[in-house]
């Protein structure tokens, strides 16, 4: 009932199935008059020129109907157009090469049904044509000799779903059956079927109705096939012997023949499958294979590239379709990168390769967005375009590629919703590890063939216990695992999952979902759960369809809260609702720990939403991994807002705190001080006011503490806890006469931290080995993610196995595993780019900070320092170079005032040159490059863009991202009156601070000078 089948003939058709159930190819109302021009081009002899396409589905069609007609004595050649130097379908130089040639007829497979202006002039050279085709038709339909696509209205054809090889095939058939003068209309032409069945795999179409039945039988025919050239490449893809199955086909055959269209030429394809000459195939087969491990290459660059551009610009970040060009990229494979971005980020993807003035791209989809249908109301600005549903092609003149982005976004944006794009595994069933899984897997086979709208059952087995989890495979890519339930075991396998080992644990009880199958090993078959997804098992159930803390767990973790020893003292205070305002001089790692729980305890008890403000940007995205990390595993989610934030991202933030949907925000008082109206935030929540970073001890930043109080003025109803870090003395007194605290608490004991002290070292590897040679647990901070990459594979290379790697792109939960096997002594070597992991800091036994760290801050976040206890040796081994690059990076990132004069001075120039500045914020981006600042970075001119429009200096208009010409004012605009002007500044100065004692020669006496004793705890 899961696949919509209601009655029992339903079923009984989807299980069973024949030969008898295919349609007769006459169904096609066009298919007599197709097979009547053939007739009579075959009889004649005229010459007959079949046109195919460059993939696999366009491959398979090409061969079969090739071999076909010269089996009836046709005078046949067959023509693929060069992916790279003609692109896809039918084009004018390939019509009149073919005129010239003295062809009569052109037969297209797998494409034809969009070339209205190219088949207006083949039929004009005298040429007659007949479309084969599957993809979506346009609404004005070529003006060819017959059209045979089950897609066109009333095309007679009962099912719509054929792939390109399909309608080949059914050509082929009608054709046999008139020539030999056939009485039975059910002729399948089974020969064929290796090639139909493979193009139907390939093309992913729908794996339901009549495409079932030819998969079924092609499938078998494919394991048993006299084909050479498909023989061979069933060797080298390493399934020689075995049945071949629906998925072998998907991911090992199709791509190898796919290769050729890719990056060579497709027409080594169609000889590779029509050829009798084994040494030629299996030479060929091994040609394939190369290039494919080529593609393999060639596809993740451009996925790196890609996947750089997106992370790096937040625009790109906000829209519901990513569209992105470049000319380096490899037409061949963008179609594959675009595949890939769908899954990672599930939106649909346009990619496009830059020609000169000509962009071709390739589309990829979800279910939600139609792709054909999306090109079709954009066709205004493509020279061209084509597909169906999930994927499509396009071409348009460069010129357009930001309208084209801005249309098709537009367009998204009136078909979307929200809940499209939060992508969801299909759970057939629950189940639990009971011995029947063996059974149900061979019950499931009869299913088969799964793929597009027929997919394979998935199971979750919930709250599982894991017995054993290891990598395996090259590079230790997959995730092999055994679960265990009441003595019952299910062996799993996660292909490129091996990334879950950071967070796995023998023992770990998780969520798993995955698909059944019978697993045949050396001879040996077992039952196997394919895995879809696999997390930890959540502390949280749906009760009343909200995510509620599961009994007792939540009175649990309260109370444990509550009777923290560092906060004992404090109960009375905290339990309740109304909580004082207070002040806390606690150690980092405890300060995070306290407010977290209190956030958690205010929201469960009462409701209360918290508001975290921080004035750094960098402590409000590190404060905000940390609360993610914590929070989210009590089901409350964390946002985090500055003045980075588009109006439709900031507007969607605050509607969602408010309305209480988000109960954690973290932010600056800068991107509070930019909202209308601010008391909305701050009415009846729970304020948290960070005071824990050292930038608080300069003077000038008595200005902050005004704002902050000057925003807190327009409530009253709102609970008020300052963190005070482990500053002490007046300042510690003054923010209780500034904030008009209640109380103030101190609990700090710092702890001594020994430096060891090698700056300027030029080798920093060999140092390291030295540090870690021993066995000793070690932290390593570098500046970069790609350098957290490569020390790892350095380390492992030479032979130091509990290494490990933490970065941005682990999800919050994976993080804290990771930092969980630390603790259980599974992981020795830990190398980050970011701390993440203070509170676990103190179960090193050396920090080793490979590069400068951004701020004081961070250098205590990673030291652990000051806190109580045993704390790690901190060794310094990063040089005066790290810090121009620091400089270099904040620069690029938070512009200052000469770099934005220089932005806006060329703006102006702009201006004068065309009259008028205007288009997107990228079209705008390019015009300032072209007059003189292609060295400034995008991420530079971008927040030159936000802080001129935050001034008013620059204007947008309500269409479209258009930007106009400058605001001209009398008198000089006040940078400072940016809010992203000022949260930049202020990261300036928290590194300038930081800066001189990074390079002090006596580093150790500036630490000291923060070591005061605490005072005793005031009322």
């Amino acid at each position: 009932m899961n696949r919509g089948l209601t009655s029992v003939s339903a079923i009984k058709l989807f299980l069973t199935f024949t030969a008898d159930d295919l349609h007769s190819p006459f169904k096609f109302h066009e298919m007599a008059k197709a097979v009547a021009l053939v007739e009579q081009n075959i009889k004649s002899q005229k010459k007959i020129l079949i046109y195919g396409d460059y993939d696999v589905d366009g491959i398979t069609a090409t061969t079969l109907l090739y071999q076909f007609l010269k089996s009836q004595k046709a005078d046949v050649q067959y023509y693929i157009p060069d992916r790279m130097k003609e692109g896809y379908g039918l084009n004018k130089e390939a019509i009149e090469w073919a005129d010239h040639e003295g062809f009569g007829l052109i037969i297209t497979v797998d494409c034809g049904i969009s070339s209205l202006e190219e088949i207006k002039l083949a039929k004009s050279l005298g040429i007659n044509i007949i479309i084969t085709d599957h993809h979506q038709p346009p609404a004005l339909l070529p003006v060819a000799d017959a059209i045979i696509n089950p897609r066109v209205v009333d095309s007679g054809y009962p099912f719509s779903d054929l792939a390109g090889v399909g309608v080949a095939w059914k050509l082929a058939q009608a054709i046999y059956l008139k020539l030999g003068d056939q009485q039975k209309e059910k002729v399948i032409l089974s020969e064929f079927l290796d090639l139909v069945s493979l193009g139907t795999i390939a093309d992913v179409v729908a794996l339901t109705g009549e495409n079932r039945t030819i998969v079924k039988m092609g499938l078998e025919a494919i394991s048993k096939t006299k084909r050479l050239g498909l023989k061979a490449l069933i060797n080298v893809a390493g399934i020689k012997g075995k049945e071949v199955s629906a998925t072998q086909v998907g991911f090992l055959l199709a791509p190898r023949l796919n290769a050729a269209g890719r990056l060579s030429n497709a027409r080594i394809g169609v000889e590779l499958l029509q050829s009798s000459d084994h040494e030629y195939c299996l030479e060929q087969a091994k040609v394939l294979n190369q290039e494919n491990n080529q593609r393999q290459s060639l596809e993740k660059a451009i996925f790196d590239e890609a996947l750089e551009m997106i992370e790096g610009n937040s625009e790109l970040q906000e829209e519901l379709v990513l569209v992105l060009a470049s000319e380096r990229w490899h037409q061949g494979v963008i179609g594959v990168v675009a595949s890939r971005l769908v899954e990672r980020f599930y939106r649909p993807v346009i990619l496009m390769t830059i020609e000169g003035e000509v962009a071709k791209g390739s589309a990829r989809s979800i279910e939600s967005f139609h792709m054909y249908h999306s090109l079709e109301h954009c066709k205004d600005l493509l020279i061209q375009f084509g597909g169906h549903k999930q994927a499509a092609g396009l071409k348009l003149p460069v010129q357009n590629i930001e309208a084209f982005r801005r249309k098709i976004n537009k367009w998204a944006q009136s078909v979307l919703k929200e809940e499209d794009l939060i992508p969801i595994i299909q759970i057939d069933a629950d189940k639990e590890i009971d011995g029947s899984e063996e059974v149900l897997a061979g019950e499931i086979a009869m299913l088969s063939p799964f793929g597009q709208d027929n997919p394979c059952p998935v199971f979750s087995f919930r709250n599982s216990k894991v017995k054993e989890v290891r990598a395996v495979g090259a590079n230790a890519a997959h995730l092999k695992i055994k679960f265990e339930s009441e003595g019952k075991t299910l062996e799993g396998i996660g292909f490129n999952m091996g990334g879950h080992l950071a967070w796995l644990n023998d023992s770990d009880r998780v969520d798993a979902a995955g698909i059944l199958e019978m697993n045949n090993w050396n001879g040996c078959e077992t039952v196997q759960l394919v895995l879809k997804d696999i997390q930890p098992a959540p502390v949280f159930s749906f009760i009343d369809g909200k995510q509620q803390l599961a009994d007792p767990h939540k009175d649990d973790i309260l109370k444990g809260f509550q009777e923290t020893a560092y906060v004992k003292s404090l109960s009375n205070e905290v339990s309740g609702e109304q909580i004082p305002k207070i002040a806390l001089a606690f150690p980092r790692s405890k300060q995070r720990a306290f407010w977290h729980g209190l956030a958690a305890y205010q929201y469960f008890n009462f409701r209360r939403r918290t508001l975290f403000l921080t004035l750094s940007l960098s402590e409000l995205w590190f404060e905000g991994v940390s609360a993610e990390r914590e929070l989210n595993m009590l089901g409350i989610t964390v946002l985090k807002g500055d003045s980075r934030l588009s109006p439709k991202k900031k507007a969607q933030l605050l509607n969602n705190f408010v309305s209480g949907a988000f109960p954690v925000l973290l932010t600056t008082p800068d991107f509070l001080e930019s909202l209308e109206n601010p008391a909305e935030l701050i009415e009846d929540s729970f304020i948290i006011v960070d005071y824990s970073n050292p930038i608080f001890l300069l003077e000038k930043t008595k200005k902050f503490t005004s704002k902050f109080t000057e925003l807190l003025s327009q409530s009253q109803n709102f609970r008020l806890l300052v963190l005070a870090g482990f500053f002490q003395g007046k300042f510690f007194k003054d923010l209780q006469k500034n904030f008009f605290l209640e109380k103030t608490y101190s609990e700090i004991y710092p702890g001594r931290l020994e430096i060891i002290d090698y700056r300027e070292l030029e080798d920093k590897s060999s140092y390291l080995f030295n540090v870690i040679k021993n066995g000793e647990s070690c932290l390593v901070y570098v500046m970069f993610k790609h350098q957290v990459d490569e020390l790892v594979k350095d380390l492992s290379n030479k032979g130091f196995t509990m290494v490990a790697g933490c970065t941005a792109r682990q999800r919050p939960w994976e993080q804290e595993i990771l930092a969980e096997k630390v603790a259980a002594g599974e992981i020795k070597v830990l190398i980050t780019h970011q701390p993440i992991i203070s509170s676990y800091t103190r179960l090193f036994k050396h920090v080793v900070l490979f590069n400068v760290p951004h701020s004081l801050a961070e250098f205590c976040d990673l030291t652990g320092w000051p806190g109580e206890g045993e704390l790690p040796k901190a060794h310094l081994i990063y040089s005066t170079a790290d810090l121009a690059v620091r400089e270099r990076l904040l620069e690029i990132n938070f512009p200052g005032r000469e770099t934005l004069g220089k932005i806006y001075r060329a703006f102006c120039t702009l201006s004068l040159r065309e009259g008028k500045t205007y288009g997107s914020k990228i079209e705008i981006l390019n015009k300032l490059k072209s007059v003189g600042f292609c060295s400034f970075k995008d991420a530079t001119l971008d927040a030159a863009l936000a802080i001129f429009l935050e001034l008013g200096i620059i204007k947008q208009s309500a269409c479209e991202n258009i930007f106009l010409e400058p605001v001209q004012h009398g008198e000089k605009v006040a940078l400072d009156n940016s809010p992203r002007f000022r949260e930049g500044e202020r990261e300036k100065e928290m590194f300038s601070y930081w800066r001189r004692p990074a390079v002090s020669p006596d580093f150790t006496s500036f630490i000291k000078n923060f070591s005061e004793q605490p005072e005793k705890k005031e009322d």
